[in-house]
């Protein structure tokens, strides 16, 4: 009988650094990271920060919340509850 010692592998598992976390900040990001990585990459940069990572994800998420309410009460002005592609697109009109 092979005896396997599982509590090794446990222990040698290396414990992932949060890096969403924000310094003296609690905020968790909701939006992954290393998408946004390659979309820096994309733009041009040859190399990118996980601090560039964690703004662009805070700025998204900004905008995403300020163009979900101008899309919300696009909604709403045509009598609906819910949110369709066209009002995200006219709040984008609308903000930029």
């Amino acid at each position: 009988m092979v005896f396997i010692n599982i509590s090794c592998f446990f222990l040698k598992k290396k414990k992932k650094k949060n890096i969403n976390k924000m310094h003296g900040d609690e905020k968790m990001s909701n939006l992954p990271l290393t998408p946004l990585g390659r979309i820096i990459k994309s733009g041009g940069a040859e190399r990118v920060s996980e601090d560039a990572k964690v703004a662009l994800s805070e700025f998204l998420e900004d905008i995403s919340q300020d163009l979900t309410k101008l899309a919300l009460e696009n909604a709403e002005e045509q009598g609906r509850k819910t949110l369709k592609a066209q009002d995200i697109e006219v709040a984008y009109k609308k903000l930029f």
